[in-house]
């Protein structure tokens, strides 16, 4: 047979297996399944996106403990299940109690909550502490129940005990680097919480938010050289930059209050609050990678987990409790120095403008098909 014969015959054996895969039963069910169909859903990233900062929103200001407990054990539960060995389970449970124990100091100061925890703990600390000659440490130190939380020192003696446990464990030492950061990052949000408005909670969101969903989509569009390709190979020198000075400028033109903070402060806060935040990004994507794994969890669809969400949160939380400790001077309780109702208006045109962007996207692609 000619060369030119067999090449024909490839060509028309090719055609017909393309005609019979379009033909077959269900080829083209996912693109012509409707919005709410799984198939879609599980790539429908911006209404997911919106869900998750829909009931985050509603739940900081109405019941803040719907978001705080579910979120720690979640972020543990995803942490947990990397750790290996049968020792994994038993540091699970051991750190979603510390969070637990976070909870019940920063939220229930004077509360029965507090009480019942002190009660518990009581008799363990009087055993550890013969020296006192009997005396209830807890009942001898003003913040326990009421007054000021020594949060540095805290953190500082729980990390020491945390690397302890985590080492005797088996756990790597990377690992035991990130329960700490996890660990600090939900320390310092518990304590904004307890002792700040709830609307500097929301600026704080909003910064980082907007610094990541600046960094992708100008990332997406201008990216060209990878910083760290083998560790977050979507992350480009450009999307940094563009997103870096994207929000500076919209923090000095529209979102920043001389009123509450200068200018001047609040430029130092949010530059160093977008350094952090791609910090946390990378070091959490670092230990992803460690363990093999691109996402912690596939609990939020298309987002993947808890902490592929809240790793720069993390960063961003602890950088805030050290500012408003050691470095803010001012007087507000809202040491962001963001308007809070130019916060608002931005959130309904950003949200507006990619919900609307989605719909006619995804209805022009429905009907094509």
């Amino acid at each position: 047979m000619p060369p030119s014969s067999v090449k024909s015959s490839v060509r028309q054996a090719a055609a017909s297996a393309q005609q019979a895969v379009a033909a077959a039963p269900g080829a083209a069910k996912a693109t012509a399944d409707p919005w709410y169909a799984p198939s879609n859903l599980a790539r429908a990233r911006v209404p997911i996106g919106f869900a998750i900062f829909l009931v985050a929103y509603i739940l900081m200001y109405r019941t803040p403990v719907l978001l705080q407990i579910p979120c720690a054990v979640l972020l543990w539960w995803e942490l947990g299940k990397e750790f290996t060995g049968r020792r994994g389970p038993v540091m699970l449970v051991c750190f979603t109690l510390l969070s637990l124990f976070d909870f019940a100091v920063l939220n229930g100061r004077g509360s029965g909550l507090c009480q019942v925890t002190t009660s518990v703990l009581s008799p363990v600390l009087r055993w550890l502490t013969p020296g006192m000659g009997g005396a209830d440490p807890l009942a001898t130190t003003a913040w326990w129940c009421s007054g000021t939380f020594p949060i540095w020192e805290y953190i500082g003696l729980r990390a020491l005990l945390v690397a302890g446990i985590g080492l005797l464990a088996g756990l790597r030492t990377f690992d035991v680097l990130v329960v700490n950061y996890v660990l600090s990052g939900l320390t310092c949000v518990m304590w904004i919480m307890a002792n700040y408005p709830v609307d500097v909670l929301l600026a704080i969101s909003i910064i980082v938010a907007g610094s990541d969903g600046f960094q992708y989509f100008t990332g997406k569009t201008f990216g060209r050289t990878k910083i760290v390709p083998k560790i977050s190979p979507n992350k480009s020198l450009e999307g940094y930059i563009c997103a870096f000075f994207i929000c500076i400028a919209m923090y000095y033109f529209y979102l920043a209050d001389p009123s509450a903070v200068p200018i001047r402060q609040g430029l130092f806060y949010m530059v160093v609050m977008f350094l952090v935040g791609v910090f946390g990004d990378l070091f959490v994507s670092w230990w992803k990678r460690s363990h093999r794994i691109k996402d912690s969890s596939s609990f939020l669809g298309s987002h993947g987990g808890f902490l592929d969400r809240l790793d720069s949160h993390l960063a961003g939380w602890i950088w805030s409790a050290v500012y408003v400790s050691f470095l803010y001077t001012g007087s507000s309780k809202d040491f962001t120095g963001l308007s809070h109702q130019r916060i608002e208006t931005m959130i309904v045109v950003v949200w507006g403008i990619l919900l609307s962007h989605w719909a006619i996207t995804r209805f022009m692609g429905w009907r094509r098909d």
